[in-house]
């Protein structure tokens, strides 16, 4: 080429030419090696978009060219780097002549000056296509470097060439040039890898031969051996230590790299050399650099960093005895961090984890602490993937094998298939044993019974005091544990020793049947949510889950109420139970479940009429609400039970029995439920509304009074003693010692016995408010019935006389209710100004609006404000 021509190049492209310098930069090319300028472009355009086929073909041709001009070659493949960098025509023959630091120091000013923007870049994982130019690009060095013979590399000085560049370009300070060069310089790496192994068979077979052949060749020829055999030696040194160079440089800087792409493909081309070069794994410098990665603040690397490690101790993994021992003792020092790491804030990593910490040869080497942990992380982690992950874990590691998981079955097909299915089945199984035809019922039904108990016994030791949150160990097994729809084998268990059928076995301890309970309701809610939220293809799988467990639960609801009454806590599980079951079974008609009504119905009432909490009375309410629709037998009892509770309020309402008042909150409780769930519990009764007002006017009087003396106290600056102050006082200590208990009996003490306390006045302020919205609603029923036709009238009539059950008249009723809405709406008023319960005030404020919006919006025809004319 001629020099006029090297200079128009130099000036159009390098960053360190400058036209006063043109003679001087002429007379330094005139006497520098020839070398052909690479159409660096159109390699560029093979990387970036075309087939691995054709970047192989343009690799041999580099390769050839190579042996053709070396300084071309050169400046060709690092001209494709800085290209792929989103700088083309950055680097010139001049450049690569000069020192890589010089043309690094310069490079910045010359991007500012040819206005490119480095950030987009062909290499860059934001842009199209920018996985598969670093594909394309990797396959460039390991097809054009393989191909050449690797003495032939170290000899005509190419590995040096390149080295001296790719040595000095990871370290630029424009980010795209590291990427591309940290690509460009681990793909020699591994390319050199390859090429060490081919020399160092090359050695061993001449030094085999060198030896095989002492005694019978002449000695110019096993000098000639002797030679052959040092000189690959020579080489396969060199090409280790020029490889040894450029790993040790790059990857320990570019692993620190600002920029997570570059730290996460330094990461990953580390996990390939490791595999190309099992001895890596005996040099702590390179497992510790993996595990420094586990605390990298991109969640891209630590997840990497996970499945490497994971990778490292995988069962199907083959390593020698020497890095299996080396890993084991690696193990030892990384495990507390990797046991860190299930709690990590993103739930991809934390799972990941989870999975690595899975594989035996580390959770055997867990302490116990580090495995309690990763255990509870199954109730303790708020996002499902984690909790999913720690169920495997506990299937693995705490359940007896197999455990309670379904394995996934291998995707094959055709004949592939079969011959995978009879090698995995077990030498003497049958297809029914194994799942073909019918199947062996009595092998399901001892592994299903296997199954739960395991899951109990889990909960019984892991859990305690948790068990309140069952329904996320239950979320966590669901999509992988059938013996959670089991609904039969959980029925048994539940029952088991408690009738003759089981007879001859002992049953099972409350602890463990609380549990079971807790197992049934988790997954009945769980597969209720699946039905009502179920995919159009998803359908009919839900919905047969759903029926099957109708079909085992509610036929033997009674005699699980009857087992369980005695516990409170089981009782109020099943009772949830029962209302998810019936209140499906009733809303889908065309499913018919086999039932023992009136069974039923009788052990709703009995949960009801004990002394349950206020969730039990609910859900029973529900439950027989929804048999209603279906059983005449439900309705009877819900009415029967009604009139009970209406009688049992108004007996405890009486003058006389004002020292019952503690038996009348588990009443009013009742009281109210039902009247929220569809009848008037008052049954029309003006008397018991009055003596529920009655009772709410002593607390107003009491504590007028005690309002009136705190102000005569204050006033004669006096401080109130303990015993003096109302309900709501501070929380802790008293100077004497006294505890929050005696401070309840001394207010207990002081409080009249006629007048309620602040339990029992809420819920009387309820039990009124439904009352009043029943008696305006049934007084506008007949109003607005009897306004369209006289037999209308009638009916309405009817329909409410069948709803006061006798306990009351409708004219009686119609004329009293305005007398009865303004006395409740003035003891509401008192209640807000006297009462020194925060909770009562709101409670009564709440129900003065509300009577004031009913009074206002209930009828044109019906008046709340006073006595009718």
């Amino acid at each position: 080429f001629c020099p006029i021509f090297c200079v128009w190049v130099m000036k159009r492209s390098a960053p360190n030419v400058s036209v006063p310098i043109r003679e001087e930069a002429t007379g330094d090319v005139a006497e520098a090696p020839r070398a052909e300028e690479p159409a660096a472009s159109s390699l560029a355009k093979t990387i970036r978009n075309d087939t691995p086929l054709a970047v192989k073909q343009k690799a041999e041709e580099w390769a050839t060219l190579c042996s053709r001009d070396l300084g071309a070659a050169v400046l060709e493949a690092l001209s494709l780097t800085l290209e792929l960098a989103g700088l083309p025509g950055a680097l010139s023959v001049a450049d690569l002549e000069a020192e890589p630091q010089v043309f690094l120091q310069r490079l910045p000013e010359w991007v500012r000056a040819q206005g490119l923007d480095p950030t987009m870049y062909p290499l860059s994982p934001r842009v199209s296509q920018g996985r598969r130019s670093v594909a394309n690009f990797e396959k460039f060095w390991a097809f054009g470097l393989a191909v050449q013979n690797g003495a032939a590399l170290l000899d005509s000085q190419l590995v040096a060439s390149l080295s001296r560049w790719l040595l000095m370009l990871p370290n630029a300070t424009i980010r795209s040039v590291r990427h591309s060069a940290t690509v460009a310089a681990l793909a020699v790496v591994e390319a050199l890898g390859h090429q060490t192994q081919v020399l160092t068979r090359s050695h061993d077979t001449l030094s085999r031969q060198l030896e095989t052949s002492r005694g019978t060749v002449n000695a110019r020829q096993e000098a000639q051996l002797k030679r052959d055999v040092a000189a690959s030696a020579a080489h396969k040194r060199d090409m280790e230590i020029a490889r040894n160079q450029l790993l040790e440089t790059t990857v320990p800087q570019r692993s620190r790299d600002v920029n997570e792409v570059i730290r996460l493909y330094t990461l990953n081309e580390v996990e390939r050399l490791m595999k190309q070069d099992p001895e890596l794994y005996l040099q702590n410098k390179w497992t510790a650099r993996v595990f420094l990665m586990l605390h990298d603040q991109a969640v891209d690397v630590r997840l990497k960093a996970i499945n490497v490690i994971a990778q490292w101790y995988s069962p199907t993994a083959k390593r020698s005895a020497a890095v299996q021992e080396h890993l084991g003792q690696f193990a030892q020092r990384a495990l507390t961090h990797l046991v860190e790491r299930v709690a990590d804030i993103d739930a991809k990593v934390a799972a990941a984890a989870l999975r690595c910490l899975k594989v035996p040869a580390l959770a055997e080497r867990m302490k116990d602490e580090e495995f309690d942990m990763v255990v509870n992380m199954v109730i303790g982690s708020r996002e499902d993937l984690v909790r999913e992950e720690a169920a495997l874990f506990i299937n693995s590691h705490v359940f007896q094998d197999p455990g309670i998981c379904q394995k996934e079955k291998p995707k094959k097909r055709g004949a592939a298939a079969d011959a995978g299915r009879d090698e995995d089945r077990p030498e003497g199984e049958d297809d029914e044993a194994w799942g073909g035809g019918g199947g062996d019922s009595l092998k399901d039904l001892y592994n299903s019974e296997t199954a739960v108990s395991m899951l109990v016994e889990y909960l019984e030791n892991y859990m305690g005091d948790k068990l309140r949150i069952t329904e996320r160990v239950v979320g966590a097994f669901w999509p992988r544990a059938p013996a959670l729809t089991h609904w039969s084998t959980m029925v048994n268990l539940a029952l088991v020793g408690e009738s003759q059928r089981g007879q001859g076995f002992d049953p099972v301890s409350p602890k463990q049947r609380q549990a079971l309970l807790y197992i049934m309701e988790a997954a009945v809610r769980r597969a209720d949510d699946e039905v009502k939220n179920a995919r159009p293809s998803e359908k009919d799988s839900t919905a047969l889950r759903m029926n099957e467990a109708c079909s085992h639960i509610i036929p033997e609801m009674p005699r699980l109420l009857e087992v369980c009454r005695p516990e409170e806590q089981q009782t109020l599980l099943l009772s949830h139970i029962c209302k998810l079951l019936v209140e499906y079974a009733s809303d889908n008609s065309q499913f018919q479940v086999l039932v023992n009504a009136k069974a039923l119905c009788q052990a709703l009432r009995k949960a009801m009429e004990g002394q349950s909490p206020l969730d039990t009375i609910k859900y029973c309410c529900d439950s027989l609400l929804a048999l209603a629709r279906c059983f005449g037998e439900a309705k009877t009892t819900f009415l029967d039970l009604a009139r009970s509770i209406h009688q049992d309020c108004a007996e405890l309402l009486k003058p006389e029995n004002v020292e019952r008042l503690e038996e009348l909150r588990p009443v009013a409780t009742r009281f109210m439920m039902l009247s929220n769930r569809g009848i008037d519990m008052s049954f029309g009764s003006v008397e018991m509304m009055d003596r529920m007002l009655d009772l709410l006017n002593k607390r107003v009087e009491w504590m007028a009074e005690k309002k009136a003396a705190a102000l005569e106290a204050q006033a004669r600056g006096e401080t109130m003693k303990d015993e003096d102050v109302p309900e709501a006082t501070s929380r802790g200590p008293e100077p004497d010692g006294s505890t929050g208990a005696q401070r309840k009996r001394r207010r207990k003490g002081a409080r009249p016995e006629a007048v309620p306390d602040m339990r029992l006045t809420l819920l009387l302020l309820e039990c009124l408010g439904t009352s009043v919205m029943w008696h305006a609603r049934m007084s506008f029923w007949v109003e607005t019935q009897g306004s369209a036709s006289p037999d209308e009238k009638d009916a309405a009539e009817k329909e409410v006389s069948e709803l006061l059950q006798g306990f009351g008249e409708l004219p009686t009723l119609r004329a009293a209710l305005p007398r009865a809405v303004a006395k409740f709406r003035a003891i509401c008023c008192r209640l807000i100004e006297t009462d020194q319960s925060q909770y009562v005030q709101f409670h009564a404020y709440f129900a003065y609006m509300f009577v004031l919006q009913l009074a206002l919006g209930v009828s044109d025809r019906l008046g709340l404000e006073g006595d009718e004319t």
